[in-house]
This record gives C-alpha cells, sequence and structure tokens, in this order.
C-alpha cells in the first residue's frame, strides 16, 4: 500500500458520522486493531529492509576494495582504482545503496504516518465521548 493510499484509507476509517456516535464508538477497537497490525507489518518490513542494506552495504564494501568474487567484476567490471579513503564516498553514491535508502525512507514515512494514525484512533474515544456529552447538554437545554 502506498502512503497516498493508506492516506485516502485513513481519511475514510477515522471519519466520525455524528447520526451514528454508538456504532462510531463501538467500531473504534476495530478500527485501532486494523491500524496496530499494519504498523506491526510495517515495522517488520523496515527491519528486513534493514539487514538486506548491511548485506547490500557489505557486498558493495567489499565490491569497491576489490575483494569481492572474480564472477562480480566479470558482469560488473570496476574500470578505475579507488583509493581506500575513496570508498566510503563511492558507497554513498553507490545506485543499488541508493535505492534501498530510498525505500527505507518511504517505509519510514509510512511507520510515522501509522503512528499519527494510531494516535488519532487514541483520541476518536474522546472526541465520541464529548460529541455524546453535548449532545446531551444541547437536549437538557430544550
Amino acid at each position: 500500500m502506498t502512503l497516498s493510499e493508506l492516506q485516502e484509507q485513513v481519511k475514510k476509517d477515522l471519519k466520525i458520522q455524528s447520526d451514528e456516535l454508538t456504532f462510531e464508538a463501538v467500531r473504534t477497537p476495530d478500527i485501532h486493531h486494523i491500524y496496530n497490525k499494519m504498523l506491526m507489518t510495517e515495522r517488520l518490513a523496515l527491519k528486513k529492509m534493514e539487514r538486506e542494506w548491511d548485506i547490500l552495504y557489505l557486498k558493495q564494501w567489499e565490491y569497491y576494495r576489490k575483494k569481492a568474487d572474480p564472477e562480480v567484476y566479470e558482469k560488473k567490471p570496476l574500470l578505475k582504482k579507488i583509493m581506500d579513503s575513496d570508498v566510503k564516498l563511492y558507497l554513498t553514491a553507490d545506485e543499488d545503496l541508493q535505492n534501498l535508502r530510498a525505500h527505507m525512507e518511504s517505509k519510514e514515512e509510512l511507520i510515522d504516518f501509522l503512528k499519527r494514525t494510531m494516535d488519532q484512533v487514541a483520541q476518536r474515544t474522546w472526541l465520541i465521548k464529548n460529541a455524546i456529552d453535548y449532545m446531551k447538554y444541547l437536549g437538557n437545554e430544550k
């Protein structure tokens, strides 16, 4: 699920129908469960990506240090000699590492959005209670 799709889904799920406050109050734990499950799934996916990052970083480090298997250089020749002090610079600009980092950053943004969504779900109960109290107050005025 992309961030924009998730944002649209959250917009629908967290909308409180003022004429069905009882239904909305009962629905809150289900919404909490759905987004908590998503949050856990995305956190686990990020941890997996971090492990993949470590493995790829090592492979690329070996590649730039000329310590990789000879088959690697047959597939992707390293056409220049890189000084040890410049390896970190090459790793920072490595396309494969950059792509994985971009995916990790997207996943981090998704996780942050899910955390904020969970905060909003927690506030739902309070908002519904206040709406019910306000309706009671208006009913008592009449």
